[in-house]
């Protein structure tokens, strides 16, 4: 994303970031939180940054959904989700929208920063999943350029740069959003209820990596209470109208 500073196109949420990073020359560019760069690094060497982090591991996943809530208001819906054989950790959880080809001067306008969600610390075990909401409400510039919307949130270790600035893994949803779906909905009717309990119990204790278990609702082909605890964290989820 880009974000604009000391110009017509500056946001509040774009100068926090600056701050973040003690930005002092135009263009820097962060990668993945962690590599900083200032000045012009031609294509080859963003390719190699991002390359860089692109080659290492992570155990942290985020999905994005969308919903309208009224009128130009959305709200959006992060599953943040820690595979089974990972670590547990805190992470700061950040969401923001951006608009492609704007502003509209220049060659190199691409997905300008719009807007900054609060953000949110959340603590996760291994199998342990978390879902994060913020609601958005877009200006005249988004709502003109729906096709050109773009939300993304990631997830990152909390405190100051340089020493807690890590991103664990990130997400991008693109207009039209996805639609969200119950985290406990077994039988796929839309709904986390009784029904879908009774699934899980059923099946408790199934271990079966060839064929998979009812119950898993963390994909880790077993039914225990990592499955348990992310049902009933989205007990009462109901999609139907």
């Amino acid at each position: 994303m880009q974000i604009h500073v000391s110009d017509p196109y500056t946001y509040p949420w774009g100068n926090a970031r600056a701050n973040y990073y003690g930005l002092q020359y135009i263009p820097t560019t962060v990668h993945d939180c962690v590599l900083f760069r200032v000045g012009n690094q031609g294509y080859s060497g963003y390719l190699n940054l991002y390359n860089q982090r692109r080659a290492v591991p992570t155990d942290v996943t985020i999905e994005l959904s969308g919903e309208q809530v009224s009128g130009r208001t959305y709200r959006v819906s992060a599953e943040v989700c820690i595979e089974p054989d990972g670590e547990a950790k805190t992470m700061r959880i950040y969401m923001v929208q951006l608009l492609d080809y704007w502003p509209a001067y220049g060659g190199y306008h691409r997905n300008g920063l719009k807007q900054g969600a609060t953000t949110e610390d959340i603590t996760l075990s291994p199998g342990e999943c978390q879902v994060v909401q913020r609601e958005f409400t877009f200006d005249d510039d988004s709502w003109a350029a729906q096709e050109d919307i773009t939300i993304i949130a990631w997830a990152q270790k909390p405190g100051g740069y340089p020493s807690n600035s890590e991103a664990y893994q990130a997400a991008m949803m693109d207009w039209p959003f996805t639609e969200p779906e119950c985290a406990g909905d077994l039988d796929g009717d839309g709904d986390t209820d009784q029904v879908d309990l009774g699934i899980l119990l059923a099946d408790w204790g199934c271990d079966d990596p060839a064929n998979g278990c009812a119950g898993d609702l963390n994909d880790d082909d077993k039914t225990n209470q990592q499955d348990l605890g992310i049902l009933l964290a989205d007990w009462g989820c109901d999609l139907n109208p």
